[in-house]
């Protein structure tokens, strides 16, 4: 029982609400639980509500336990005190539960993991390291399929028809198989994305297909008058690396009201673009602001917004957050290329370059961030060119 509450435990995460989970043993930080991450002398049960002040984090509560580098991570975490704490499984996309995906992934844990421990922690591994890895079709799932059909003929043949176990065999049907459909043409540019590289070591030739170039003139536009806008950008070093995110508020005759960079740490570029629109209106609001239109250069930022997709469990509570802001001001949301979007670019690089977060008033802009604003302002074009 003890082992199996275990293997569970490990798969959840908890998005705050009321704040009755455990502060120290349940997982609501983000890949562990506190306890796992520190060496605090002051473990202890209290709930996560105990290091809260009037709906915020208690820095000087939270500074006497952790240390401030975990101190600062867990004040930027959002709540939501009109909810209960919300339960996801980690394992599934939306991180909602199913007795079909508990058993699938603690069989995985401990049938498959713990026989072939070494080549399936590397082949999932790989597998899941890709922001294409869940594409149909792409090489990060093709491949792990392959590489195991292959294992277990090749068992067969060891076990049934007397057969030695030979690795390069293995290597060599799964290479076969894949020029087979090189030359069917039936593996396409798309499949290796991001890993063209793979083709390479595999000696196949990729065929680049070169699209016609189209260029397109850009610009930032001005609000409707009285009104703001607000332009908003993720950035991430990597599909799952060092991610920043970064704003500007303007007003209608394009002057700069406030703007912020924010680091978070290890993140996907879709967190970074989520976490971006959420502290963007926050700060809209805190200052009293309202009619604001939200621009950003991700389309799946906007749909993962607008079309009220469930989205991945870690950034539910980011959009549940936008949603809750929404309805306390009137908010409009647009795609613009990222050519018209250069000055949130500017701040999110920014925070992942300087690893540091901050809310900036116009006269504590630099040289740089006041000449890409003016750029906008006197409505001078970008070029995009793809």
């Amino acid at each position: 029982m003890c082992k199996v509450h275990s293997d569970v435990q490990e798969h959840i995460f908890w998005i705050l609400g009321n704040g009755m989970v455990s502060f120290w043993f349940d997982n609501w930080i983000g890949e562990q639980t506190l306890s796992q991450i520190t060496n605090s002398p002051y473990i202890g049960f209290e709930s996560v509500n105990y290091y809260w002040l009037d709906g915020t984090w208690d820095k000087h509560k939270l500074d006497r336990v952790v240390p401030p580098n975990i101190s600062e991570m867990i004040c930027n975490i959002p709540i939501l005190q009109a909810a209960d704490d919300i339960i996801k499984w980690k394992p599934t996309h939306d991180g909602v539960y199913s007795q079909s995906a508990q058993h699938g992934t603690l069989f995985v844990k401990r049938e498959l993991i713990s026989h072939t421990n070494d080549i399936c922690r590397m082949i999932l591994s790989w597998k899941s390291s890709s922001a294409f890895s869940h594409a149909t079709p792409h090489i990060r799932s093709i491949l792990p399929i392959l590489i195991l059909w292959f294992l277990w003929t090749e068992r067969n043949d060891s076990k049934h028809r007397n057969m030695s176990f030979n690795a390069k065999r293995i290597i060599w049907r799964v290479h076969n198989y894949l020029w087979g459909l090189q030359v069917c043409k039936q593996n396409g540019r798309k499949w290796w994305r991001e890993d063209h590289h793979v083709a390479t070591q595999l000696g196949l030739k990729i065929q680049r297909s070169e699209p016609e170039k189209k260029i397109t003139i850009v610009r930032w536009r001005k609000p409707n008058n009285q009104g703001f806008k607000l332009n908003t950008n993720g950035a991430s070093k990597g599909s799952t690396g060092l991610a920043g995110a970064g704003g500007i508020i303007r007003d209608d005759r394009g002057h700069t009201v406030v703007a912020f960079q924010e680091f978070l740490g290890i993140a996907t570029n879709t967190y970074a673009e989520i976490s971006a629109v959420a502290k963007g209106l926050e700060i809209a609001h805190n200052r009293g602001l309202n009619d604001i239109w939200v621009e950003m250069d991700s389309k799946v930022g906007i749909a993962l917004i607008k079309e009220k997709y469930t989205g991945h469990w870690k950034v539910q509570h980011l959009l549940a957050k936008i949603r809750y802001l929404c309805s306390l001001m009137t908010v409009s949301f647009s795609h613009i290329f990222r050519e018209g979007n250069t000055v949130a670019d500017f701040f999110a690089n920014k925070a992942v370059m300087e690893k540091s977060s901050q809310i900036f008033s116009p006269e504590q802009l630099d040289r740089k961030a006041k000449g890409l604003i003016s750029l906008d302002r006197f409505d001078l074009p970008n070029i995009r060119i793809g």
